[in-house]
């Protein structure tokens, strides 16, 4: 799923590297302008949620991850 097939009103969850949330580099932060319009209403505080240290690391991938929230208007 993507955000192109999400209704209007839906909501998408997306797991994601935690750079994408603290990272410095200018795409990084047009990302995170770009989220930011698509934050869930009363939601923008928990738009990001930490995942426990290394959750994949399971299945071989070591690094920190989150998950964001999204709700197309």
């Amino acid at each position: 799923m993507s955000w192109q097939s999400t209704a209007p009103g839906g909501e998408l969850r997306a797991i994601l590297p935690a750079s994408a949330e603290v990272g410095s580099t200018a795409k990084h932060e047009r990302f995170r302008v770009w989220a930011a319009q698509h934050s869930p209403r009363g939601y923008r505080c928990h738009q990001w949620r930490d995942l426990p240290p290394e959750s994949f690391a399971s299945v071989g991938v070591r690094i920190n991850t989150v998950v964001l929230t999204l709700r197309k208007r």
